[in-house]
């Protein structure tokens, strides 16, 4: 019963730590779309780098191995 517990709190803090992850890319996103209004490719090229992120952090929390 305690290993259950105890896997199902790691569960979720890992879960709303990502959450939190993803609200601040969020965040910045807009903070940067706000920044550069008449820059349309410098604020594409970053938000794209933001989105891209999460996407890293998982494959490296889940050590994902590159199958390319």
């Amino acid at each position: 019963m305690f290993r259950t517990n105890s896997s199902y709190g790691r569960f979720w803090e890992g879960r709303n730590t990502f959450g939190a992850l993803i609200q601040t890319i969020q965040d910045t996103t807009r903070q940067v779309c706000f920044a550069l209004r008449n820059d349309r490719e410098r604020k594409l090229r970053i938000a794209y780098y933001l989105i891209c992120y999460p996407y890293a952090v998982k494959r490296q929390v889940r050590s994902v191995e590159e199958t390319d």
